[in-house]
């Protein structure tokens, strides 16, 4: 099972590594995530944010392994109001949208780079990134990915 400091401290390297990522936090749900983000000012964009996972267990007696739910976003604050047409708003999501890209790469480095780490264990085929629009007056992309432990 995935620990909380290890994710605190994946979010953590993530901020570190991927320019553009200004802020981290890890929350335990949506109404968390509301509240955080309604905090959060547009000089800070954008944010990394990681929800607290969830556990599933796959196997038998002796082969038993977790699930780890894993689920990720990288949002920008902007109100409707700071976008002046259609072209400034698709480009917000383009450019979270590689933010995004490069925490997908950072991850599947993590695999490949620790072979023996905590995120060795990365399910590829898991892998499912969507749009995430006027949350708490943010946009960007959400990944959902699964971590076997």
């Amino acid at each position: 099972m995935l620990r909380v400091n290890q994710l605190r401290t994946l979010l953590q390297e993530c901020q570190d590594e991927i320019p553009g990522i200004n802020r981290n936090e890890l929350v335990l749900d949506d109404s968390e995530l509301t509240n955080f983000l309604k905090d959060f000012k547009v000089t800070d964009n954008c944010m990394l944010i990681g929800v607290m996972p969830q556990f599933n267990v796959k196997g038998q007696e002796d082969s038993i392994q977790f699930v780890n739910q894993l689920q990720f976003m990288v949002v920008k604050k902007s109100a409707d109001k700071d976008f002046k047409n259609q072209d400034e708003y698709l480009q917000m999501f383009h450019d979270t949208q590689a933010l995004m890209m490069l925490l997908v790469g950072k991850l599947l480095g993590e695999k490949l780079e620790d072979l023996c780490g905590d995120f060795s264990n990365i399910v590829e085929e898991s892998i499912s990134i969507y749009p995430v629009w006027r949350k708490a007056q943010c946009n960007g992309w959400a990944l959902e990915i699964d971590l076997l432990s």
